[in-house]
């Protein structure tokens, strides 16, 4: 019993790999033919760059984006109060260059940019501000960098 038993016939002979006449049958139907991309021979529109964010579409600044405009908020802050009687040219240029930064970094934050306008217009007139009336420029340049701080925390 035991002889007859190990004894089997060959197994029947099977076609070279890749040579089955039959197609492969592994593949779910919806791979087999993919869909075609709707978009694929789509025309751009004139004069619209795809790559470009929408108007108010954005996201919120990187970490060290957001990082660095604090840092410079906390400046314009600093300039503002060290501003004394006698406004000394370079005070007010480096105000400038750090609004100039400030810009540079808002720039994609086009709602923004009604509030560094006014901290120009305010830099640009410390210098012939009379001395009574400094307080109040500095109490509104701080509510401006405050505004400028609460914007940016409320597009989180």
């Amino acid at each position: 019993m035991l002889a007859a038993g190990c004894a089997h016939a060959p197994p029947p002979p099977h076609a070279a790999i890749g040579g089955e006449p039959r197609p492969y049958r592994g593949l779910p139907s919806y791979l087999q033919h993919p869909p075609r991309d709707p978009n694929i021979d789509r025309e751009p529109a004139a004069g619209v760059n795809e790559r470009e964010p929408v108007v108010g579409h954005r996201a919120l600044p990187s970490g060290e984006r957001l990082a660095r405009l604090h840092a410079l908020l906390a400046a314009v802050d600093a300039h503002a109060y060290t501003i004394a009687d006698r406004v000394g040219t370079a005070d007010v240029r480096a105000l400038e260059l750090t609004l100039d930064e400030i810009a540079a970094l808002l720039a994609p934050y086009p709602d923004l940019e009604y509030e560094v306008d006014e901290l120009r217009a305010l830099t640009e007139q410390i210098p012939s501000t009379p001395a009574p009336r400094l307080p109040r420029v500095r109490a509104r340049m701080a509510e401006l960098t405050d505004l400028i701080r609460l914007q940016l925390v409320a597009g989180a």
